[in-house]
């Protein structure tokens, strides 16, 4: 059920893309930082169920708030290669030196990848990894 599920990852949210896994973890999950959800009549609180920088946290960990059962959910990604021409354009990019094709095939290769990501590597555990631990 939304908003009894505490999201904890190891790193501070602006460390990479920690920030940006902690918030899509919360829209999932309703997990929110001090700022959220205060609940209603002590019900359905949501502030606090969000929480970076978790000593005991390795990965993005989930625990539900009844019952205390944690699962830690892990993306390997670099099993998943990219086009090698990829890189060259991010580059180029980011260095402010790419045509607007160069930015086109960029933004289509990096989606290719996403989409092989998603749809070819859904179910592989080379990838994906969850297991449900104790603390």
């Amino acid at each position: 059920m939304r908003g009894q599920v505490e999201v904890s990852l190891p790193e501070p949210d602006d460390a990479g893309t920690t920030g940006v896994m902690g918030a899509i973890a919360g829209l999932l999950t309703g997990a929110a930082g001090e700022g959220g959800f205060h609940g209603l009549a002590g019900q359905h609180v949501r502030r606090g169920l969000l929480r970076f920088e978790v000593a005991e946290a390795t990965a993005l960990c989930f625990r539900r708030t009844g019952t205390g059962t944690r699962v830690q959910a892990e993306a390997h990604l670099k099993h998943v290669a990219g086009d090698p021409r990829a890189m060259r354009l991010l580059q180029r990019c980011l260095a402010g030196q790419a045509s607007s094709d160069e930015r086109a095939e960029f933004g289509r290769l990096w989606q290719a990848r996403v989409a092989r990501i998603l749809l070819e590597h859904a179910h592989d555990d080379a990838v994906f990894r969850l297991s449900r631990f104790d603390s």
